[in-house]
């Protein structure tokens, strides 16, 4: 299965909105670039999560449909194909308003999955943690 390496968030506010940016690699062996080859797409799914004591909380649904599932289907070929990828969305700020006094701790979770024929995820990849005060 693809494998997920480098993940890294960057978070920015301004004016009510917050910005969230990721950025990842992927890695796709031969096998999957000859199975792309025969019709298996892959996706992402990035999810937002608040941090307390270093524990991940549940997914915040609104930047999980910020960002939706995209596409990072590999080329056919031979060898392995390494992937930079970067997903930026914007969102409310209060949608990031996880602790009630102080910053909010976000991490985010990338997953990539293929719905195709072995239906299968990576494992999954935790961005750094950033806080917006």
């Amino acid at each position: 299965m693809a494998v997920v390496t480098g993940q890294n968030l960057t978070l920015s506010e301004s004016e009510g909105r917050a910005t969230i940016n990721v950025r990842y690699t992927t890695t796709f062996n031969e096998f999957e670039r000859q199975m792309a080859g025969l019709g298996m797409r892959w996706h992402a799914h990035i999810t937002a999560h608040g941090v307390d004591n270093g524990v991940l909380g549940p997914s915040i649904e609104a930047v999980a449909d910020a960002f939706g599932t995209p596409n990072i289907t590999p080329s056919t070929g031979t060898g392995d194909e390494v992937e930079s990828h970067v997903h930026e969305v914007e969102v409310d700020r209060d949608e990031l308003q996880e602790d009630a006094n102080g910053a909010d701790e976000i991490k985010c979770k990338v997953v990539i999955h293929t719905n195709n024929f072995p239906p299968e995820f990576s494992e999954e990849a935790i961005t750094d943690q950033e806080s917006l005060g």
